[in-house]
């Protein structure tokens, strides 16, 4: 596996994909021997390659860097600017007020959004 940024392809080893509904999107971890210099970057496995950006870079006591990312589709939506919104109403339709497409196999409850 690689994290290719411009002509640069740097391995990467353990990569996991982790879901938290606390942060309401996955998130991309995996090891590297150095650290990133980059905020932009793409994913290259064998089987697929995604276009990711760089959130967070922890030194771990072996010396390698773990890296967090989010795809660039989430973090392109996160950082976008939308009309606020105040009412009762589930996260469904909130996000379909908003302009954003959410699919979930959880049903939420009408709820106070401010």
């Amino acid at each position: 596996m690689w994290f290719s940024v411009k002509d640069k392809k740097i391995p990467i080893t353990d990569l996991v994909l982790s879901d938290n509904i606390g942060e309401y999107h996955s998130t991309i971890s995996f090891t590297s021997v150095a650290e990133l210099y980059t905020h932009d970057g793409r994913i290259e496995t064998d089987f697929t390659n995604f276009d990711v950006c760089v959130e967070n870079q922890t030194r771990m006591s072996d010396g390698k860097m773990k890296i967090d990312c989010v795809s660039k589709e989430i973090h392109d939506k996160f950082c976008s600017v939308t009309a606020g919104y105040n009412g009762n109403t589930t996260v469904e339709r909130l996000f379909n007020k908003l302009g954003f497409n959410y699919k979930s196999d959880y049903q939420t409850n009408n709820t106070y959004f401010a």
